[in-house]
């Protein structure tokens, strides 16, 4: 078996995070561990429509996810 890697979540202003449908955290967050492979990562903020984002995580590794969501979101209609 691979050993695990790390994904690290940075997103401006916040967001809560999930990863393949189990619930994080809200940011900021430490790395936390993750198996090797295809991820899928949502990111919620309530000004924003939901943040979709497929990561691959590499054995030994730490992945960084860095979203500015002003800039790469969709704002939620008022």
């Amino acid at each position: 078996m691979l050993a695990e890697g790390y994904l690290l979540v940075v997103v401006t202003p916040w967001a809560d995070i999930s990863v393949d449908g189990v619930p994080r955290g809200e940011t900021p967050l430490k790395a936390f561990p993750l198996a090797p492979g295809p991820h899928a990562v949502l990111l919620t903020n309530p000004l924003y429509q939901p943040y979709r984002r497929r990561v691959i995580i590499r054995s030994g590794e730490t992945f960084r996810l860095n979203v500015d969501l002003p800039h790469e979101g969709v704002r939620q209609s008022p």
